[in-house]
């Protein structure tokens, strides 16, 4: 199980903080982490996404019922080591630019492993952030033990599973 780290402390950000150990490469866990096959197993699929793997660059956009829509755009991708999708909602108040919010998945290769850091945040920012940190404390939970479970499944395809 994923271990849950809150960063909440008195007014301070609203970032939910996930460390998982996974048993396997860090090329395992990277395949699980940015192929749309194996995104499906742990996450939303997106309504709109153009590649089938993620990469700098990349949009995933899920439309939204009031006809607006929510957007993660990879800013930082980092092979085998660091995946930043900053989030984005069009009924926000201000453009993009205006906000640092993110969902950040980081890699350490351990012994015997790999160490899976996962931010998501800052919510504080808006209105209803703290709605969106709880949402997110379920979310890095549910998502972590996930790619702990696919990433250790040597029957889940994997198109860079070992380095």
């Amino acid at each position: 199980m994923p271990t849950i780290v809150e960063s909440r402390p008195g007014n301070g950000p609203l970032v939910v903080k996930a460390t998982v150990f996974i048993n396997a490469l860090p090329g395992r866990v990277w395949a699980v982490l940015t192929d749309l096959r194996s995104l499906a197993d742990w996450d939303d699929l997106p309504d709109r996404y153009s590649e089938e793997s993620l990469k700098h660059g990349s949009e995933l956009v899920w439309n939204r019922i009031d006809g607006g829509y929510t957007r993660l755009t990879v800013t930082t991708c980092d092979q085998e080591r660091r995946l930043r999708l900053s989030l984005y909602a069009s009924h926000w108040e201000h453009p993009p630019a205006a906000y640092d919010i993110a969902y950040t998945y980081s890699l350490a290769a351990t012994e015997g492993g790999t160490l899976l850091f996962i931010e998501i945040g800052d919510f504080s920012v808006l209105p209803r952030g703290q709605a969106f940190f709880d949402a997110s404390r379920e979310f890095a939970d549910r998502a972590g033990a996930k790619i702990k479970a696919l990433a250790e499944d040597l029957t889940t395809p994997a198109d860079s599973g070992g380095s």
